[in-house]
């Protein structure tokens, strides 16, 4: 069992540590790993889809970013 299987939460706030020093590529997968077990969970989807933008944002792709921090805002408004 993955942390992203058995502790979703854990798993987004590391991806979240990792953007911040940098290292993009291990947060990407994190994020695909919790997005792809948890479906169902709108919560989530919105936390990865966050993440998502803002790994988009720093690669320098402005517009993707835009467009995942506008689902993210869509799936889970809080």
């Amino acid at each position: 069992m993955s942390l992203a299987e058995s502790n979703p939460l854990a798993s987004l706030m590391l991806a979240n540590i990792l953007l911040g020093q940098g290292r993009a590529d291990e947060a990407a997968e994190l994020v695909a790993a919790v997005r792809s077990d948890y479906v169902d969970s709108q919560a989530l989807f919105g936390v990865c889809s966050r993440l998502q933008a803002m790994m988009e944002n720093l690669s320098g792709d402005a517009a993707q970013s835009s467009v995942h921090l506008e689902f993210a805002v869509d799936v889970s408004p809080e």
